[in-house]
């Protein structure tokens, strides 16, 4: 069996040499990502449409495109999948995107090392924090980072790549991470579309609450841990 870090090289690499070598390729994967970066919901939802029965797959590269270059938005995208395919068809779609792009990251990260991520992605910040909540949490942690609504879980999948976590924990933690918001997504793009922002800034508001209670809980910690510490200096 071919180790899945070996198809990836072999899929990066095959990709890498189209862009490079046909002029219409690279138009059209250029083209694409900047109607991704836009953020235009309703672009995104007439581009994907625009291949007819290609549609599904262009979708899954889109989400593919969006985990792989970090700072674009998967939820504009998952949103457009449920408005054109429906609930059903939208969460199949948004689940195999996501999966594949999470997959493909991770390998990146565990092939090349962090130099190569940086200079794919940018570089990486108060990331350390994250890789030990991998190293000693492992699948949970990586649950958690595509359960928790706003979590930076395209990011953290390079991060998971430097850690001990194995493909298997990865894997399967990705895949119950990211099931529930990908039919979430496609059920409000096919049935709620006025609650999309609202919903989308519940999150991020959600988000925003859970790191503050989290780096209160740590200053506390060290503040506790400080007292003991000057009391003995101090009966010295």
């Amino acid at each position: 069996m071919i180790a899945p870090w070996v198809l990836i090289l072999l899929a990066i690499a095959a990709t890498i040499v189209t862009y490079q070598t046909h002029d219409s390729f690279r138009a059209e994967i250029d083209h694409a990502l900047a109607i991704v970066k836009s953020g235009n919901q309703e672009l995104i939802r007439e581009y994907i449409l625009g291949y007819g029965a290609w549609a599904p797959v262009v979708s899954v590269v889109l989400l593919v495109a969006q985990a792989v270059i970090v700072g674009i938005p998967a939820s504009l995208v998952m949103f457009a999948n449920g408005v054109a395919f429906g609930t059903s068809n939208g969460a199949v779609v948004n689940i195999l995107g996501r999966m594949v792009g999470a997959a493909i990251t991770f390998g990146i990260a565990r092939m090349l090392g962090k130099g190569a991520v940086e200079m794919l992605v940018g570089k990486l910040t108060q990331t350390r924090k994250f890789e030990r909540w991998m190293h000693r949490r492992g699948g949970w942690a990586v649950f958690a980072t595509r359960a928790i609504p706003g979590m930076p879980s395209d990011m953290l999948s390079y991060v998971a790549g430097f850690t001990n976590v194995s493909w298997r924990t990865y894997l399967i933690a990705t895949l119950f991470g990211f099931l529930p918001q990908s039919i979430v997504f496609a059920w409000f793009g096919s049935e709620a579309t006025e609650w999309f922002w609202l919903i989308m800034m519940s999150g991020t508001i959600l988000t925003c609450v859970l790191a503050v209670t989290t780096l209160a809980i740590q200053w506390i910690r060290r503040m506790t841990q400080r007292q003991p510490a000057k009391a003995r200096v101090l009966a010295r």
